[in-house]
């Protein structure tokens, strides 16, 4: 009931149990001064009620005996109406748009036991295999895509994960958390654990423009609840995973299969577990011999890539080694430096400058193709269009694949050339000059 134009701001939800022959007012948690405008019941739990009033959103787990608050990030506002859409629930507000939550599937399991738990892992929603190609976004914003398409469409927040969504809580702060996902054989198809690290980025040296770069998320050991988004590929457990989505920039690894699955949390020396379903949508394939040759195709793209990025590493670490010891030298072991020096920057590639600067003067560097940092990218990209996708990879995978094996083998090849002759020569000239040589991890050479 509403009577603030009346001038009562007081809350009405009256309950009868008998029929309508007696009625309780059941607003135990919503504050004396806010006025109910919507109401509405779960449709799959019992007794799991949700009312907007003229400040927010309030739910209740047992038929409306207690409320408590759901606002979370929403501002103060009427809340007009609700309505569901699968396991959304949709919040329609007074001047504020509408408001979604994508999936209240955590709150349907919700009971009282769980607030005395160390930790809770909720059993996911079945999850579907796409139909088509999804698309990898890279570098480019959703948001400013789909305003391209529409002006008139105005984003404010993220799309809805898209891959197996799995909620946890934990009760307090914890020491490693890891999720595992299994296979119906019990075997691991994809890690994660909050002892992962993203890798530091060097605005100066990044293939893209720091606003576009994103490092993984991190699995969160931090008292509360938590959503996590397992992608739907499979990666070998200690095998790496490229930055980016969609698994550009390394490969996602290969495309799971529809079938049953375990979710597996692990706090505090305890496991809990919980069974996925994964299905395909409507008008989705999924072919074990496509994704055969999605790995036979990809493994070797990502040994070359590894092996580049060894190479690449070395000679960074080689520049940096130089650029500190060129102010030591003189006359012609200065030079000798500075030669070798230019010859190992060109050789990892990146350009003198940042071709794009803001106003500090730095911003993203473009590689040369043919360098190492330039392969590296390159052959990521052939990995990612190896593995996209559950279909078999296109012809043009292998002949891209092909192009860049050729221009790989001639970067390692004056790699190789560089830290044998060229560096062994210079360390020469060092020792001469009573300088100490340069040693890349195995000694000096």
């Amino acid at each position: 009931m509403d009577r603030h134009r009346l001038n009562d701001n007081r809350p009405y939800i009256y309950r009868t149990t008998d029929g309508g022959k007696s009625w309780t007012n059941v607003v135990k948690g919503i504050p004396e001064n806010e006025y109910l405008e919507s109401f509405i019941e779960d449709p799959v739990r019992k007794g799991l009620l949700y009312c907007g009033t003229n400040r927010g959103v309030y739910v209740s787990f047992d038929n409306g005996n207690d409320w408590q608050s759901l606002r979370l990030n929403m501002p103060p506002v009427e809340i007009r109406d609700f309505t569901f859409h699968g396991n959304s629930l949709v919040i329609a507000t007074f001047g504020r748009s509408f408001w979604v939550m994508d999936d209240t599937s955590p709150l349907r399991q919700a009971n009282a036991s769980m607030s005395d738990a160390a930790a809770v892992l909720y059993k996911p929603e079945p999850a579907a295999i796409p139909a088509g190609t999804a698309r990898n976004y890279g570098g480019d914003d959703p948001a400013k895509e789909a305003a391209q398409l529409d002006p008139m469409l105005l984003i404010s927040a993220a799309a809805p994960p898209s891959g197996a969504v799995i909620y946890y809580y934990l009760k307090a702060d914890s020491g490693p958390v890891s999720l595992d996902i299994l296979d119906s054989a019990g075997h691991v198809v994809r890690q994660y654990s909050s002892n992962q690290r993203a890798p530091r980025q060097n605005p100066k040296t990044m293939t893209v423009a720091a606003v576009f770069a994103q490092n993984p998320p991190i699995l969160s050991a931090a008292a509360g609840s938590h959503e996590w988004v397992w992608d739907l590929r499979e990666v070998k457990p200690g095998a790496s995973i490229g930055g980016g989505r969609g698994g550009r920039g390394g490969g996602g690894g290969q495309a799971a299969g529809p079938g049953t699955y375990t979710v597996r949390l692990t706090a505090e020396g305890h496991q809990y577990t919980q069974p996925l379903t994964v299905t395909l949508a409507p008008g989705a394939t999924y072919s074990v011999a496509a994704i055969q040759q999605q790995e036979q195709i990809a493994a070797p793209i990502q040994a070359l890539q590894a092996q580049v990025a060894s190479a690449r590493g070395q000679a960074a670490q080689l520049w940096t080694k130089l650029n500190a010891l060129e102010p030591q030298a003189s006359g012609s072991v200065a030079a000798s430096i500075s030669k070798l020096s230019g010859q190992v920057h060109a050789l990892v590639g990146f350009a003198a400058g940042a071709p794009n600067p803001d106003a500090s003067g730095e911003g993203d560097a473009v590689p040369a193709p043919t360098s190492l940092t330039g392969l590296i990218g390159i052959l990521g990209q052939l990995a990612g269009a190896a593995q996209n996708g559950s279909e078999a990879p296109d012809a043009s995978v292998q002949t891209g694949f092909a192009k860049a094996k050729v221009m790989a083998e001639a970067e390692l090849a004056k790699w190789n050339q560089l830290k044998t002759t060229d560096l062994a020569e210079l360390n020469r000239q060092l020792r001469q000059a009573n300088l100490a040589p340069i040693s890349l991890g195995g000694g000096a050479l």
